[in-house]
């Protein structure tokens, strides 16, 4: 089954929560989890305030990920946007 289109799903969705604690999983895991989940929370987030007013604090808080990870993930909001894009 293909992955789901990003915008398909909130950012949030609890099927995708990292837990806390002793790491079970890895750390490409955990990234793929989160750029994932902020294609999700960019797409929603562009679509409600558009692309100029879509800022990454919001894109990070629609997601449930942090700015630092953002940025390790990603240069800025348009790398972001491109990279959904494709």
């Amino acid at each position: 089954m293909p992955a789901p289109l990003p915008g398909a799903r909130p950012g949030r969705d609890p099927d995708r929560a990292i837990k806390r604690g002793p790491r079970r999983v890895s750390a490409e895991v955990v990234a793929a989890t989160q750029r994932d989940r902020l294609f999700d929370g960019l797409v929603h987030e562009v679509a409600t305030k558009g692309y100029d007013n879509a800022r990454v604090s919001d894109i990070c808080q629609a997601a449930g990920v942090t700015r630092p990870a953002f940025y390790a993930l990603f240069t800025g909001k348009e790398d972001a946007f491109l990279a959904a894009y494709r």
